[in-house]
């Protein structure tokens, strides 16, 4: 690999990765995991091009943390199995990563499905309270604390005080049409929220893409 093939995946790393942590804090989980499962090629680009220019190692790819972070809460499993054949096709970079950022995967598919059952819990029980949650998830308290306060970001569920309870409910209505945007051309186009939840092919430029629910969308998902 020339020095400009290197810098090239080392500018290209940066990018996606500056993308995703932009949707992260925006809320943005899809098109966070989006970003950083495009950065994946260009890992061991980047990493060269830091250990010969810059003197720097790493050990911690964020791109591979981002989605192992984000992915089990938007339930994005294909994801999940992009990263998996992406390492076990690059034996070289699994050996130049730390052994628990490898190891996490199965963590994150864990997570994955943990966060399944409380979606499915949450559809079966509408405005359980936190302690009803301690029952069928008594040993992940901490992790569908995280699940919920993320979804509750992205305006998929809605957390309410109830004469001192703290009650958790979807906040989504699957048939509602709502606005989405999308991140390709930038087309807005209605379509039923569950729509949105999935990629589906743009009216405009034909690109299968994930849209981006627009913020008036989010609130007029929540429930009253």
């Amino acid at each position: 690999m020339t020095k400009a093939e290197m810098e090239a995946h080392y500018a290209a790393y940066k990018q996606y990765v500056h993308f995703a942590k932009v949707a992260e804090t925006s809320g943005l989980y899809r098109e966070a995991v989006k970003s950083a499962v495009a950065a994946l090629p260009h890992i061991e680009g980047m990493m060269r091009y830091s250990s010969r220019y810059e003197d720097r190692e790493f050990k911690h790819a964020e791109a591979i943390n981002l989605v192992l972070d984000f992915a089990p809460l938007i339930l994005d499993l294909a994801n999940l199995k992009t990263l998996e054949q992406f390492l076990a096709e690059n034996k070289r970079l699994q050996k130049a990563l730390a052994e628990d950022q490898v190891e996490r995967l199965a963590e994150a598919r864990s997570r994955l499905w943990d966060n399944y059952r409380l979606w499915g819990y949450l559809q079966k029980h509408p405005y359980a309270s936190q302690r009803e949650l301690q029952d069928p998830f008594p040993d992940g308290r901490s992790k569908w604390r995280i699940a919920i306060t993320a979804w509750e970001k992205m305006g998929l569920v809605q957390c309410t005080l109830q004469n001192g309870v703290r009650r958790v409910a979807l906040a989504t209505r699957m048939g509602q049409v709502i606005s989405g945007k999308c991140p390709a051309c930038g087309k807005t186009a209605d379509a039923p929220k569950g729509m949105f939840l999935e990629k589906m092919k743009c009216p405009e430029c034909r690109s299968e893409v994930s849209f981006v629910l627009l913020a008036s969308a989010v609130d007029a998902g929540r429930l009253e």
